[in-house]
Parts: structure tokens; sequence; C-alpha cells
């Protein structure tokens, strides 16, 4: 079997369920052009998404480990598909729209567990496994951001709805895939027993609490420059397109050309500097008044700071934990990472509602100083840590 064919299948499947999932990013504008509903109602759509997945995700891991993580990802994408079909058939807010929130939450967990799971393949081998990690991950920013780029482009010609269909059509497609990736890599169920997430608390009693914060701040950043690009780029008279384009090509190549250096012995080293570029993209995007060539500089910026900051904290959470705690305490740092993803934008939309989109900006810098303020405070002991290693 020729590798590059069964790698094309992986990271196609990895992406048509990506590219599902950034159907969440158009939601906003969906809810209130086409469903007659306000941001309010965006923001508990994400809660009860958010609710599910926080609450499966250590189950869905799980289960990748007992029944095959590419059937697992399978059934996650096809749920998602299963969300975004609900969406496309109602004319206005009501059940439906929060059931399909259930089925999205539900599906991603099962996916963003069990997708990185598939790299444990026989096939695959040590040396080339964090390869296969990051064409994942780049696979789903990519996927996330090609959607509401696909909407901008054609929202004069195709209406929400089509979108939505589509959307549930890629998920569909890519959980077929994802079948099919079993048999490429030759995967098979893991005999060993999975240990429950709950079963050890001691990574919070250590110093890998800090990354867990940091995650948590960092993701309430994400999440609602996310989710609420549409509004921001409709008060502005600028096209969302731009940001999605910029920000995903920033958080790509700045992983490429700069993660594996930057992640290399004193993983947070770097990251004050780095969250100073968070900083002037957030300020650039509150003084913009609608310039776009301000709004790539800025989506630039936040996607570079994003895209850095991310796999810094996650490599020091590790390095900085014994090796029998290392998976509890990537479980918990995806836990933290889902939790500001999913509940932060309901702050946000509320924000939003009664102020302005600087409102939850000024927010969003007010958060990115907290961070700060965390990751100045472990410089002296990672350094301390680190030259003792």
């Amino acid at each position: 079997m020729n590798n590059n064919y069964r790698d094309f299948v992986l990271y196609a499947a990895c992406y048509m369920t990506s590219l599902s999932y950034g159907g969440v990013y158009v939601l906003l504008d969906y809810t209130q052009v086409a469903l007659s509903g306000n941001p309010m109602m965006f923001g508990k759509f994400l809660t009860i998404s958010g609710i599910v997945t926080i609450l499966l995700v250590g189950y869905s891991g799980r289960l990748a480990k007992s029944y095959q993580a590419n059937i697992v990802a399978g059934i996650g994408s096809i749920l998602c598909g299963v969300g975004m079909f609900g969406l496309s058939f109602i004319n206005e807010v009501n059940y439906i729209y929060y059931i399909a929130a259930f089925f999205i939450g539900l599906g991603w967990s099962f996916y963003y567990a069990s997708s990185p799971m598939i790299v444990l393949s026989p096939t695959i081998s040590e040396e080339d496994k964090g390869k296969y990690v990051s064409l994942i991950s780049v696979c789903v920013v990519l996927g996330t951001s090609s959607l509401p780029i696909l909407h901008n482009i054609t929202s004069s010609t195709i209406e929400f709805r089509s979108l939505f269909i589509f959307s549930g059509l890629m998920a569909f497609i890519g959980g077929i895939s994802f079948i099919y990736v079993g048999i490429l890599f030759k995967l098979k169920p893991s005999k060993s027993t999975c240990e429950n997430i709950g079963n050890n608390y001691r990574p919070w009693r250590t110093e890998a609490m800090y990354p867990f914060a940091m995650v948590f701040l960092g993701a309430c950043v994400f999440s609602t420059m996310m989710a609420f690009q549409t509004s921001y780029a409709s008060e502005r008279g600028l096209s969302y397109a731009v940001f999605f384009a910029a920000y995903s090509l920033s958080v790509i190549f700045s992983r490429i050309l700069f993660g594996g250096v930057l992640t290399k012995n004193n993983p947070i080293n770097n990251l004050t500097k780095i969250l100073l570029v968070m900083l002037a993209g957030l300020v650039l995007m509150i003084i913009n008044s609608g310039y776009t060539v301000i709004y790539i500089i800025s989506s630039m910026l936040i996607g570079i700071s994003y895209g850095l900051a991310y796999p810094l904290i996650k490599t020091y959470s590790i390095k900085v934990s014994k090796p029998e705690d290392r998976h509890q305490v990537l479980a918990f740092f995806t836990l933290s990472y889902f939790t500001g993803v999913y509940f932060f934008p309901i702050v946000a939309s509320g924000l939003l509602v009664n102020f302005s989109s600087n409102a939850y900006l000024i927010a969003l810098i007010s958060i990115v100083a907290c961070y700060m303020l965390i990751s100045i405070s472990r410089q002296k002991f990672a350094k301390n840590y680190f030259n003792g290693v």
C-alpha cells in the first residue's frame, strides 16, 4: 500500500470533519439572519455543545483505546453531520437548534479525542508520530477556517441552508473515510485497561496546574475571535474571510517554522513576548474602523501568537510532569481548553448584545493580561527547572 495514499485519506478525513465543524463559526450569522435569533441564543448553543464535549471527552479517549481510534473518530464525524443537517432544516431557533448543539458537541468530543490516537498505529514509526500529530492539527485549522471563507465568497449565490447541508455531507464522507483509515493503517482495538480520567487529580497540585489555567485563558481568546468574527466584520464593513484566511495561515506557518525550535529546552522562555504580540493584535482589532490592511495585520498577529503559545504550554505541561501522570495531564489540559472554548462565548455574547464587539475585545485584553501574569510568575521556576534537567 502506498504510504502517500493512506496519508492522504487520513488527512482528508480530518479536513472534512473539521470543515463541517467550521459551520459553528458562521452559526452566529445564520442564527441572526435566517433564524431571527440573537447572540445570546448562539451563546446558549455553544454552552450546551460545550457541556456535552467536556463531560464526554475523557470517555471518548477511553472508547478510542478500546474500539479503535478511527471508528470513534468516524462516529464523531457522522454525529457532527447529523447536527449540521438538523440546523439546515429549521426556520427559527427552537428545540432542534439546541438538539443540534448536543450532537455537534458529542461528535466533536469523539473526533477531537480519538483522531490523534490514530498515530499509535504500528505502521507509523516512532520518529514519524510527531509529524502525523502536527499535520492532523494543521488539517483542523485549515478545515475549520474553510467553511467561513467559502460562505463569505459564495454568500450572494448560495444560501445558508445549502451551506449547512454541504457541511453535513462533508462530515458523513469524513466519517466513512475514517472507517477506511483503519484498514489502511492496520489499526486494532487495544487490550489494555483504560484509566478513568477522574482517578488521579495529582496534576492539579503540581506545576502542571499553571498550563491548565493558561490554556483555559488562551481558549477564551481563540473561541471568541472565531465565533464572533462575522459580527465584528459586519460592524466595520469588512470581509470576515480575511480574518479566517490570515489567521489560519499564520497559525500553520508559525508552527511549521518556529514550533519545533521554541518547544525545545524551556518551552515558556519566550511565552511572555509571544503574548505581547497577541495583545497588539487585539488592540489593532479595537482601533480598526474598517481598514482591510489593519484587519489582515491584526489577524496575523493573533494567529501567530496563538499558533505558538498553545504548543508551548502543552509541551511545558508534559515536561514538568512525572511520566506516570502525563496521560492525566493531557486529559486535564484538554478539559481546560474545552472549558474556555465553550463557556466564555456566553459572556462574550452578553457583552456584544449590550454593548458592541469592542466590549468583548476589551475583556479579551484583560484575559491575555492575566495569561501574561501567570507566564511571568513561572519564568523563574522554569529557568531553574530546565537548567537542572
